[in-house]
């Protein structure tokens, strides 16, 4: 008797490992993938913009941007592929944190508090498993997103107020933490 149950827990302690390692691989294929989306999702966003600004200026790469941030964001979706930007200071009132969003938030605040990097990471739940990756504030960014009055001319701030009310996505430093990408693999 007491053979069979050191049999069986050994049994359930050697599976229970080769879950976790199951899981570990999982994890680290969803970082891959998510980090290689991201990083398209990125680029095919900056380009876009630079774009814009090179050819009108930044007044009307912003309200390029109104306009086409969020199709340009979600160029890489699937039936089961979200791809999204989160920000607790955003600009555009989609892009707010949601459930699990603010808690990644936090720990991405506290790292950097600590003088910790901060790195892409997943969060598994029922449905879903839920990447994300920092999104550290650019120097190009900074004309959009910096400090109003320094970094943001006054006639600019007055177009970003016009087309976004109740802004929230200035008096950004570069370098700073500016928001996540957020990319949703449903299960």
């Amino acid at each position: 008797m007491i053979r069979t149950i050191l049999f069986i827990s050994i049994i359930l302690f050697v599976s229970s490992g080769c879950d976790q390692q199951k899981k570990l691989a999982d994890t680290t294929d969803y970082i891959k993938v998510g980090d290689s989306i991201a990083a398209k999702s990125f680029d095919h966003l900056r380009t876009a913009l630079q774009a814009s600004m090179s050819a009108d200026g930044p007044a009307a790469a912003i309200a390029f941007c109104r306009l086409q941030a969020m199709p340009l964001t979600s160029k890489y979706n699937t039936d089961s592929i979200t791809v999204m930007r989160v920000a607790e200071k955003f600009r555009n009132p989609s892009n707010a944190l949601k459930n699990p969003d603010s808690t990644v938030w936090s720990q991405y605040k506290t790292a950097i508090a600590n003088g910790d990097s901060i790195f892409s990471k997943t969060v598994v739940t029922d449905t879903a498993i839920h990447y994300y990756k920092p999104i550290i504030l650019q120097p190009l960014c900074s004309t959009c997103h910096g400090v109003a009055g320094k970094g943001i001319p006054a006639s600019l701030v007055t177009v970003i107020d016009s087309l976004y009310p109740g802004d929230r996505a200035k008096d950004f430093l570069v370098g700073e933490l500016r928001g996540m990408w957020h990319i949703r693999f449903d299960k």
